[in-house]
């Protein structure tokens, strides 16, 4: 079986978990398998949970690899390029043509979506009650790096199931899951500038703790 559907076989099982509320259910994961695995490090951007109040049941794969112009897609576009391609001058990721959401894996805690503001009493619910799930698409993408914008540290440990070892590198907190270096980033709705972040985020790539880790 190929990741994906390794993934759609994970999804039929959490969907049935849902009851009522699995017709909202929204996948996501590896957007572009082929480009994914062509990729000298694999990267797994993990959110919270949709922005599609009273919506759901369509499939992140599908629409990000149509290049959305979403703001969070553009950002999350932006620190792919960075990551993978040893963070060219940020003016030539501002207008690059390319979409690079291909060349990642992304995926929320939450696969209900919510409202433009998160609510965490919601997003941690969910993930209490869905961490093994959460683990195990985790496990499939089997990604060297994670980023996450989960906004609220609680949710990793109840994600791991313990509270993990982590240091600080240039004020984020970075840590291990499985193989994978973690890095508790901003949301990439954040307001702050496109490129400050993408500036922080070459820092912590960069740094000699962070390829320790």
């Amino acid at each position: 079986m190929t990741r994906n559907e390794q993934l759609n076989e994970l999804f039929g099982r959490w969907k049935a978990s849902l009851g009522d509320g699995s017709n909202y259910f929204t996948p996501d994961g590896i957007i572009d398998e082929v480009e994914f695995d062509k990729q000298n490090l694999r990267v797994l951007f993990l959110g919270k949970e949709a922005n599609d109040l009273n919506g759901g049941g369509w499939d992140f794969r599908i629409e990000w690899a149509k290049d959305p112009n979403w703001r969070h897609a553009r950002q999350v576009k932006k620190w792919a390029a960075g990551i993978l391609d040893d963070f060219p001058p940020f003016e030539e990721i501002t207008t690059s043509k390319v979409n690079h959401l291909r060349r990642v894996a992304c995926m929320n805690v939450k696969k209900i979506p919510g409202g433009a503001s998160s609510l965490v009493a919601d997003v941690e619910r969910d993930v209490r009650v869905h961490s093994s799930f959460i683990r195990e698409q985790v496990a499939i993408i089997d990604p060297d790096v994670i980023i996450g914008g989960l906004s609220w540290w609680h949710l990793w440990p109840l994600i791991l199931g313990n509270e993990p070892e982590r240091r600080l590198v240039e004020n984020l907190w970075v840590f291990r899951l499985g193989r994978a270096k973690v890095i508790d980033f901003h949301h990439p709705s954040s307001r702050f500038p496109h490129a400050m972040l993408y500036a922080h985020l070459s820092r912590v790539m960069s740094s000699p703790a962070f390829k320790a880790l």
